[in-house]
């Protein structure tokens, strides 16, 4: 019966490294033109998103010196007419929904995004994320962290770790989740549990007792996939397991078979499904809510709670809240939520949920003290990482660690939160920066930014 299901198949990982490295070299190409041809943005000199953008034009600059003449030429070349074509497919895309709910025009939105991209240096594909169609926005357009910035392009994350082979090597245990999972279990911390290891065909089962898949809802992740890429969600009834979002329905010995095929590409991990606390299940279309909670070492060295959103599904088929999920930030002192954002391009607000239609502003997340001292205490185990980005559920039994990411991504937090340039984020992110790779003080390394952008 499972070779009737269409089996997931993983990125290769030569495909997968091959993809990693086109990011990177688009991401160089977006950010590389307006980082050396528009230094005179409104940036307030000496602020924490000030030196973030030298950093930046210094990675930027050796990446570029190390592509070959013609290469690194067409990088510059190619920007001014791609962020054109670009800002037209986005404008007919999202411009008729924001004209209506605004009040801006399509030519004037594209105008818009011309001159941020020729005068801030904006790249097109920020303009609807950040809601720059607002023109009250602009002021701190270039205060945003951009995705170029901390990965591909610029590649900050990665650059906190250069010359850091302890750090790294401690970084490389949130790569693989059966890792984590025993380093969470070896401290008695809370996480979900964990039934089998399946890995080329064979269980591994961390209950000898157990010799087939127990009668209960199950949830299945590959060991080394991100964003619930690969995941899968059964849920028991009737002595046959019910997978979420489809009419597949299989006895367990038909999603044994699933499973040994699945891992024949990567291991899965099988873990307990977890529910949602009775206070917020009616926040979830189905699938999980979680925080992502973020938090930071500080300028002594011990971690600093950033920003927490708390992350809810709206679309009944998705098994995990980060697929084209909503998500609203949580008031640190109060666990107060406040109004909804979705994940797209285009900012759609809500305060009711869009399918349960229960009121989301104005709710309180149970256990949140519990679930922030519980993040900030692991962080303290793991304090080779200068950042981690907490996937926290909120069950009936209190939290429950999901997930630890030490490369966050940052566009919904900042779509929540406003700009993070200016914020504690820029300043601790540029205090590590410079604390480990800036041997000499900002103002001569803007000189050297400004001799090698005339260099090339």
């Amino acid at each position: 019966m499972a070779g009737s299901l269409s089996l997931y198949q993983p990125r290769h990982s030569k495909y997968g490294a091959y993809l990693s490295q086109l990011e990177v070299q688009a991401l160089t190409a977006l950010h590389a033109f307006p980082l050396l041809h528009c230094p005179n943005s409104p940036v307030a000199a000496g602020t924490p998103s000030a030196l973030l953008h030298d950093i930046c034009r210094e990675e930027i600059m050796a990446r570029l010196a190390a592509m070959p003449f013609l290469k690194r030429k067409l990088v510059i070349v190619a920007w001014p007419p791609a962020m054109v074509l670009w800002g037209l497919g986005l404008t007919l895309a999202n411009g008729a929904y924001v004209a209506r709910r605004y009040g801006r025009g399509m030519i004037g939105q594209f105008v818009d995004q011309m001159l941020l991209a020729f005068t801030q240096g904006i790249p097109v594909n920020f303009f609807y994320t950040y809601e720059l169609h607002e023109r009250r926005n602009w002021p701190k357009a270039r205060d945003y962290v951009l995705r170029g910035y901390i990965k591909g392009g610029c590649q900050l994350y990665k650059v906190l770790y250069r010359n850091d082979p302890a750090r790294r090597a401690s970084a490389r245990l949130l790569n693989d989740k059966l890792a984590f999972h025993q380093f969470c279990y070896g401290r008695d911390l809370p996480t979900a549990h964990l039934f089998a290891v399946v890995s080329k065909g064979t269980f591994g089962w961390t209950d000898p007792s157990l010799v087939t898949l127990p009668p209960v809802d199950l949830f299945l992740k590959p060991r080394k996939e991100n964003g619930g890429s690969g995941a899968e969600r059964w849920a028991y009834g009737e002595g046959r397991y019910h997978r979420h979002g489809h009419s597949a329905s299989l006895d367990a010995k038909g999603l044994t078979e699933r499973l040994v095929g699945l891992s024949r590409n990567q291991a899965y991990l099988v873990y307990e499904c977890l529910a949602n606390h009775p206070d917020t299940g009616d926040l979830s279309a189905g699938a999980l809510c979680t925080l992502r909670l973020h938090t930071m070492l500080n300028e002594h060295g011990e971690p600093e709670h950033l920003f927490t959103m708390f992350r809810m599904s709206q679309f009944r088929e998705c098994i995990v809240d980060t697929q084209d999920g909503i998500a609203a930030a949580v008031d640190p002192k109060t666990a107060i939520l406040g109004p909804a954002s979705n994940s797209s391009a285009v900012a759609r607000w809500m305060d009711h949920h869009p399918v349960t239609g229960v009121r989301i502003t104005g709710r309180v997340v149970p256990f949140w003290r519990e679930a922030l001292d519980l993040a900030l205490a692991t962080h303290t185990e793991l304090n080779a990482l200068y950042l981690i980005g907490w996937d926290i559920a909120i069950t009936a039994r209190g939290p429950v660690i999901l997930e630890a990411n030490k490369a966050p991504d940052l566009e919904i937090e900042q779509r929540l939160d406003g700009p993070w340039g200016n914020g504690r984020f820029g300043e601790l992110i540029v205090h590590h920066l410079t604390r480990r790779v800036r041997d000499a003080s900002h103002p001569q390394n803007s000189a050297s930014a400004e001799s090698r952008a005339t260099a090339l």
